[in-house]
Parts: C-alpha cells; structure tokens; sequence
C-alpha cells in the first residue's frame, strides 16, 4: 500500500502547485441531458432485462432466501469497507484532506475494532461511508459528463461515470491493487456486491422494466443520483421529474 501512496504523493503536490479543483456550488436545475444514444440504449436496457429476469434477480432472491440478514449484512460491511482505501485516494486527488481523513479512521477503526469490517462500529462513533469515485473526482476537477448511455450487463453510466460504476462493482485499479490475485476472492466481492445492490434496488428496478416511462425514469434517476454526489451541498433530488 505505501508504494501506492508515494507516487500518490508526489503527484497532489505538484497538482496542488499548478491547479485546484472546482468547488461546485450547490446543483443547478437538471432539466437538459446528453442522450444520443438512445436507440441503442433503449435496445441494450431491454437485454439487460432479459439477462435480469433469467439470472441475476434469481440468483440475488436467492442469495436472499438462503443468507440470514445479519450475514448479508455483515458480507456488505466488509465488501463495503474493501472499498474505503479507494475512497481515500480519490479524496485524496480531490484535494478534500478532510474527507480523506474521515475516510481513513473510519477504515481504521472498522478494520480493527470492526473484526475486519464485519461490523460498521464507525458510522456509531460519527464516521459515516462517504462513497468517491474516479468519476466525481474527474466532476471535481472540471471533466464534462459526456454522453449517457446503458452498457449491456451493467447499466446506466455515462463516458465520466464508467469509472464510477466501475467503484461501485469493485473493479477500480485502487480495490484491484489491494485485494488478493485469487479469483474467488475478486468474484466474492463482485458478486456479492451485485446481488445486494439488486436486492436493495428491487422496487425501483421493477418499475424501469414494467412501465412505459421506464426508461425515462432509470435516465433520470441516474443522472440526478450522479448529480447528487457530485454537487454535494445541493439537493438536485428537488428537481427530480414526477412520475405519478
């Protein structure tokens, strides 16, 4: 880990010598998007349907059925703190010491006091998760959203979002570099990951496949959430369209 953080280092000060990120106000009215795709993106979310529909809501119902709450809930503790050490360097290339602090005791004190992340006994004591991606730290440091578009197996993004979406599996180079090269142990947490986050999202997955305005809704929905993280002191759910 520290011959990570050396070149690390070295690369914020000689940023915060040359530049600064942009301190985002709070979020204007989203009421424009980039969509060129469309056509294909309404094609590629109906395969992600069909490949729902016949694997993985099945196996995540099923992972539900057979795993105890207090285990599920557990596996998510630890896949979730796996994650802090990534959170912390994009802290960290943000420039945002404060948070890469908060970070970082929360990860000590769940790693240890947490018998390795089983248990969340940080968010107790007022270190509460704050998720960060290469995505809102390219957001940060003025990088343009780019189109949006739905990758096939794995949802809704856009060209700066496919790194975040890439966090939230698991699959960053930062979780990458710390996690052993055994496979099982990468596709545990992958897995695990994918099938809680499907269980967590059941409700509003049913709705983007059952009704007309589907895709709108998961388009929305989306862009709004990225527009959340990114503009952390705004409320741009405010402005999110009325689907009733």
């Amino acid at each position: 880990m520290s011959r990570l953080f050396a070149p690390l280092m070295l690369a914020l000060v000689m940023a915060a010598c040359t530049t600064s990120p942009q301190r985002l106000e709070p979020a204007p009215e989203i009421n424009e998007f980039y969509d060129p795709f469309e056509n294909q993106n309404r094609r590629a979310l109906a395969v992600n349907k069909v490949v729902d529909d016949l694997y993985i809501k099945p196996i995540a119902n099923f992972y539900k059925f057979i795993v105890p709450k207090p285990a599920r809930d557990g596996a998510a503790n630890v896949t979730s703190n796996i994650l802090q050490p990534s959170y912390i360097f994009n802290e960290f290339l943000q420039l945002d010491f404060e948070d890469a602090g908060h970070s970082t005791v929360r990860f000590a004190v769940n790693t240890t006091v947490g018998v390795g992340g089983i248990f969340d006994v940080a968010t107790g004591m007022g270190f509460e998760n704050r998720p960060e991606d290469l995505g809102q730290t390219l957001g940060n440091w003025g990088v343009p959203q780019g189109p949006y578009f739905i990758a096939p197996f794995v949802g809704p993004t856009t060209a700066r979002g496919t790194l975040g979406s890439l966090a939230r599996l698991g699959v960053d180079p930062v979780t990458l570099a710390i996690l052993p090269e055994d496979i099982s142990v990468r596709a545990g947490v992958i897995g695990q990951r994918t099938f809680q986050k499907r269980i967590d999202s059941d409700t509003t997955l049913t709705d983007v496949y059952t009704r007309p305005d589907g895709y709108i809704l998961l388009r929305s929905l989306y862009l709004q959430e990225q527009a959340a993280a990114l503009y952390e002191d705004g409320d741009p759910y405010a402005n999110l369209p009325d689907f009733e």
